[in-house]
């Protein structure tokens, strides 16, 4: 082999190298982009900045009652004390793995904290999931919250719920059935729920300015319907972030023939809105 050929193997080596190394970082660099402006928007539209980089996940309390647990083998003091639903769990679950990053994984954990100290973007959400507490105090409401439940068993979203800026709230029919209300200036509007066969839920985000941070409930007539609202938060945050950016909003879903507290959930559909200025 001659060396003027053996030069041009060599230069076709290198030019396929170069162009090789060219496509990768040209990947990299898209991927990245892309990464960091889809965390970003994820990010702004939960509320999370750099002043408050966390999440507070609050699911209902069920508060076990002497004599109320079953056990495998007979009990003379079973267990008391708060418990929670499970299937509200579940859904609280959905919200942490959402903000879960294989790729901010891969990055090692001094470069990571290096980085997030520039940007919050790049940093790991700390995502807490709590039973609510049975006190609403100002050390409760100073953070980024997700409340998942209505304000039977959820002290907090309980305490959103009464207030009267909000849209939303659950009541009892004269049949003595769990209804959902919307307040109004002609007064409170019963929507259509369990007494046409359908579970009914509430998102509902509200931004407190004093505390710079975003509360999400997510709440239903039954704890299907509530984990039902979590798993729709979850699968199009998008779709909302594109609609209504950071602002306030307040929707109904209703889950068509779907039991109360069942694990098998339907897809809803959204059946009502409610302006965040209409009281």
């Amino acid at each position: 082999m001659s060396k003027e050929m053996q030069a041009n193997i060599l230069a076709g080596i290198v030019a396929n190298l170069i162009t090789t190394s060219f496509i990768t970082i040209l990947g990299v660099v898209t991927f990245t982009s892309i990464f960091l402006v889809e965390r970003q928007r994820l990010l702004r539209f939960f509320g999370i900045h750099g002043n408050m980089p966390k999440i507070h996940i609050y699911v209902s309390r069920l508060q076990v009652q002497p004599g109320g647990t079953k056990g495998a083998e007979p009990l003379k003091n079973g267990y008391i004390g708060p418990a929670i639903i499970q299937i509200e769990y579940l859904g609280a679950l959905l919200v942490s793995r959402l903000f879960r990053s294989k790729f901010l994984a891969l990055i090692p954990q001094g470069l990571k904290d290096l980085l997030s100290a520039v940007h919050v973007t790049l940093t790991d959400v700390d995502i807490t999931i709590d039973v609510s507490p049975t006190l609403v105090t100002d050390e409760v409401l100073s953070e980024n919250l997700i409340l998942v439940g209505g304000g039977i068993y959820n002290y907090i979203s309980l305490h959103y719920l009464n207030q009267q800026n909000t849209p939303y709230f659950f009541s009892k029919n004269e049949k003595g059935e769990r209804t959902l209300k919307v307040r109004s200036g002609i007064g409170n509007i019963e929507l259509e729920g369990r007494s046409s066969s359908r579970e009914l839920a509430i998102i509902e985000r509200i931004n407190d300015s004093k505390r710079g941070t975003s509360i999400f409930i997510c709440a239903g007539l039954g704890s299907s319907a509530s984990f039902g609202s979590v798993r729709y938060l979850v699968q199009n945050w998008k779709k909302l972030q594109q609609h209504y950016g950071q602002a306030e909003f307040a929707f109904c879903l209703a889950f068509d023939n779907q039991s109360p507290d069942d694990h098998s959930v339907i897809e809803p559909k959204r059946v009502h809105e409610a302006p965040m200025d209409l009281v």
